[in-house]
Formats: C-alpha cells, structure tokens, sequence
C-alpha cells in the first residue's frame, strides 16, 4: 500500500471528512465508492491530495483511512 505525505492542516481537514463520513452513510458512500470531487472540494482537500485519495484502491473506508493517513488504525 503506497502511503502519501500530507501537511498536519491537510491531515485535520481529512480527519473531519473521515469523521463526518463514519457517522452519515450517504457521504461514506460519496467518499468511498463515488469518490466525489464536489465532497472533497467542500472538506478543503488539496487538489494533489484529491488525485491520490482518487486513485488510491479502497473498498471500505477503514481501507481508506489507513492508505492515507498512516496513524489511522
């Protein structure tokens, strides 16, 4: 699993949209399987780190959690 490098402001601003995803199942559904640009931009995720979130192979969200954000258990 290739793990990418985020700035502490970006890391905060993933950790609210992974919140926020954990407690409503149709922004989970965005984020993961949709992978919706539109929710990323209003979180504040960086383009860059859009791309690799985009491309980053995933099926659950702890999968994705832990692919980018590597203290995520």
């Amino acid at each position: 699993v290739r793990r990418y490098t985020v700035d502490s402001e970006e890391v905060s601003r993933l950790e609210q949209l992974f919140g926020a995803a954990l407690l409503d199942d149709t922004l989970c559904e965005r984020l993961v399987r949709q992978r919706d640009r539109s929710l990323l931009v209003e979180f504040g995720i960086s383009p860059r780190v859009q791309s690799w979130l985009c491309a980053t192979r995933a099926d659950t969200l702890p999968e994705l959690a832990r692919a980018l954000l590597p203290t995520a258990q």
